[in-house]
């Protein structure tokens, strides 16, 4: 399936790029608009390109905020929030940092220091200028620490909202004095100043270096060799883009960078949700479960999509089906013989059967079955593994003549394993080439995942049970009386001879 990704939208008239977008119907009485519009700013295409993969993200994350709901924030998060008021009184004056007049560092030594009095406005008199002075920045933090969090779509509580103007507060505070000290040659806190970030407090200083947070996580989970190496590989790709080896310093605001980042470089927007962001949102969520960190920075980065008419995945027509099956008639090596044939009277996955051992066809009850079975290779969960009855037309074609011929052991052993020994994710890569290769170029056909779609199309031509067919294809069950009782080869076997 191909999505769309957004581009920004020139003005007619201006020449000036916009950022311009849909609001998704589930989200347009929480945003209370149906369509976004923001100018980016800019009439240079690369400049708009890059603002318009930022301004996305950020828009992303506070659809995902809106989404979540009220929740009360947390200390990391709210010094997270803080963190782009640190840089922007900073960046305002780094080239002049003794000009710095934003900020009254003696006064801000004091804000928020204790609970604010509940004073009349008659009694105002009694404040002192100091008092005065420090609720009047006090304000100002709480005033912009409402309008951030809203404009993040972050609905909380007032304690939260006090929490993340008490951590803005110590942003401004620390921006100042790291200006202080520039201006007398002397950087007070070297990180600070060269990261432009709010030093954590002492309580939550973590060091977790990235092959220790893997090494914790694959000891638990034990995953495949190709999720095992993916996920090493993104997190490594994330690390190498913040610079530096220490996970317990990324923040979301870095994961948002590198998220715009990909984006920006032209990956697709499901590709970045899917194959980047999901992997590190694991990773460090195993990291907060086993308290070797204090929050997932990744927990609330996400990328909305809307898959658009036309972007649907389908199955195989008859005539496309003709064509595949036909060819495959005609081939020598087994696995381009036998495994279209295969998927397409059973639905199974590409990768499910390429792994299949002589072993794996035998007869259960009396039916000659494939056995879907975990020993023969990574299933995608606990209901791929089944036992599929072999429908007439395959045995007609020869089939269990073919399985006859081999040895114990790989069925399709003309099929090399890819590089993390399996066989199914290579048979993936080489029918789908083969596929394309005889002129099915539709990108809303998956050479792979096109056969279940037919045989759910076909199920219902021809009356086929719905729980049969998700019992031969893996689905989960719809009901809790569909997960009652076995499924029998026999049963199966009436329901699957209804296919012609």
């Amino acid at each position: 399936m191909v999505l769309n990704m957004p581009t920004p939208w020139k003005h007619p008239k201006t020449g000036v790029y916009w950022l311009r977008r849909r609001v998704p119907d589930h989200l347009q009485t929480l945003v209370g608009r149906t369509e976004i519009r923001n100018s980016l700013g800019t009439k240079d295409p690369s400049e708009a390109k890059r603002k318009f993969a930022v301004a996305l993200s950020d828009l992303d994350a506070k659809w995902a905020n809106l989404l979540a709901g009220p929740k009360p924030l947390s200390e990391i998060e709210a010094l997270e929030y803080a963190r782009p008021f640190y840089q922007e009184l900073f960046a305002a004056f780094s080239a002049n940092p003794s000009a710095q007049d934003r900020w009254d560092t003696e006064i801000g030594a004091t804000c928020f220091a204790t609970k604010p009095a509940s004073r009349a406005a008659s009694d105002l008199v009694s404040f002192s200028d100091a008092d005065i002075r420090r609720r009047l920045q006090e304000q100002r933090c709480e005033d912009l620490a409402t309008g951030y969090l809203a404009s993040q779509g972050v609905v909380t509580d007032n304690p939260s909202v006090r929490l993340v103007a008490m951590s803005i507060a110590r942003a401004f505070q620390t921006a100042a004095v790291d200006l202080q000290a520039l201006a007398r040659g002397v950087l007070r806190s070297q990180q600070s100043v060269s990261n432009h970030v709010v030093p954590r407090p002492v309580e939550q200083s973590l060091s977790l270096s990235q092959s220790d947070l893997t090494s914790g996580w694959k000891t638990e989970k034990r995953p495949t060799a190709k999720t095992e190496y993916a996920f090493v590989r993104v997190l490594g790709e994330l690390m190498t883009f913040v610079g530096h080896d220490d996970v317990a310093r990324v923040a979301t605001s870095d994961i948002a960078s590198w998220k715009a980042n990909l984006l920006g470089r032209g990956l697709a927007a499901k590709t970045v949700r899917d194959s980047k962001l999901a992997p590190v949102r694991a990773l460090f969520q195993w990291g907060v479960d086993n308290a070797k960190l204090t929050v997932n920075p990744a927990a609330r980065l996400g990328i909305t999509l809307k898959q658009k008419a036309g972007e649907g995945r389908r199955g195989y027509n008859d005539e496309e089906a003709v064509i595949v099956l036909g060819a495959a008639a005609k081939e020598k090596r087994g696995f381009k013989r036998w495994v279209p044939l295969l998927c397409a009277y059973s639905g199974a996955r590409i990768s499910e059967v390429c792994q299949l051992r002589r072993q794996d066809i035998r007869q259960v009850q009396g039916v000659w079955c494939m056995c879907l079975e975990a020993d023969a290779g990574s299933l995608k969960n606990a209901g791929s593994e089944r036992v599929v009855p072999l429908h007439p037309t395959v045995i007609e074609a020869g089939f269990l003549k073919f399985v006859e011929g081999r040895s114990e052991g790989p069925l399709f052993d003309d099929l090399t394993p890819d590089r993390f020994g399996s066989r199914g994710g290579n048979g993936t890569k080489l029918i789908s080439r083969w596929v394309r290769n005889l002129g099915i170029t539709d990108p809303r056909i998956s050479p792979s995942h096109s056969w279940r779609h037919r045989l759910k199309t076909l199920g219902r031509r021809h009356g086929v049970s719905s729980d049969m067919s998700d019992a031969i294809t893996g689905h989960a069950p719809k009901s809790v009386g569909d997960g009652y009782g076995e499924f029998e080869p026999a049963a199966l076997l009436r329901e699957l001879a209804k296919l012609p």
